[in-house]
């Protein structure tokens, strides 16, 4: 453990040294990042000009769960966006050949040790946090203790659902080799999870509830906080289906390294 902790605290050290020095990136991207914001609410308000609502789910409540989305998307790209560039920088250019021999956990060394390259990503989570404040207000929820419990562990396990499937995807590199991302399609099916399953058709529901469960991205676990009668216990079916899936993800991640042949460079 003592090991572990001195390795994150060097490599996140000089991470955040290397994330200081160029803050013009940082402000540019900022600003990227909540135009694109600003840009899907003002889409989202405009929708909400002409109905009601969609399905019986009104306008804050979208808003809650849309603001969960772009905070558990900001924590995912904020430790896992690795993942996108993981066949080409690991696999093509070899840099895998030498994380494979270290004295750590290869997925924790290089979980790490690329933080600094998304580190950015945080402004996302800073930016959902709000969405969801000023929604609950509106909303008139009430937040105590339990609240919040749900709350993290829903950002724990919705999480852990996203990272898990990329975590498979960059891991099946390890035997099919090339340069592209063969999870980037499916950064577009997640966006899906932003929307009561009640607007899918049924066989859609299924399969997006319960065989490849992004629903519980985003819908499910934000529905548990504010419509707590009716969707009580989704927040620890989050948690336990985010769970499993990373403890999968890491099995199958392993097993592959393991059979990795380097690609000679």
């Amino acid at each position: 453990m003592k090991k572990y902790v001195k390795v994150s605290s060097v490599i996140i050290f000089q991470n955040l040294k290397g994330f200081m020095a160029d803050r013009g990136n940082f402000f540019t991207y900022l600003l990227t990042i909540v135009l694109y914001n600003a840009l899907s609410l003002i889409f989202l308000g405009v929708v909400f000009s002409y109905i009601e609502d969609i399905r019986g789910w009104s306008f804050y409540e979208l808003l809650f769960i849309y603001g969960f989305f772009t905070a558990v998307s900001g924590l995912f790209y904020t430790v896992f966006a690795w993942c996108l560039w993981f066949p080409e920088s690991y696999i093509i250019n070899g840099k895998l050949d030498s994380v494979k021999y270290l004295p750590v956990n290869s997925l924790y060394y290089i979980i790490v040790s690329e933080l600094g390259n998304s580190f950015m990503e945080i402004t996302s989570l800073v930016l959902g946090a709000a969405i969801i404040v000023f929604s609950s207000v509106k909303l008139h929820l009430k937040p105590d203790i339990f609240f919040f419990l749900k709350l993290v562990l829903s950002l724990v396990g919705s999480t852990s659902i996203m990272a898990s499937y990329f975590i498979f995807f960059s891991a099946l590199s390890f035997k099919i080799k090339s340069t592209s991302f063969f999870g980037a399609p499916f950064m577009e099916i997640i966006q899906f999870s932003q929307f009561p399953v009640e607007i899918f058709s049924k066989g859609l529901r299924v399969v997006i509830t319960w065989v490849i469960p992004i629903s519980f991205v985003a819908f499910f676990p934000s529905a548990s906080l504010i419509r707590r009668a009716e969707y009580e216990i989704y927040y620890l079916i989050t948690f336990s289906i985010g769970a499993g899936l990373f403890y999968l993800s890491v099995l199958f991640w392993t097993y592959n390294l393991k059979k990795y042949e380097s690609v000679g460079n």
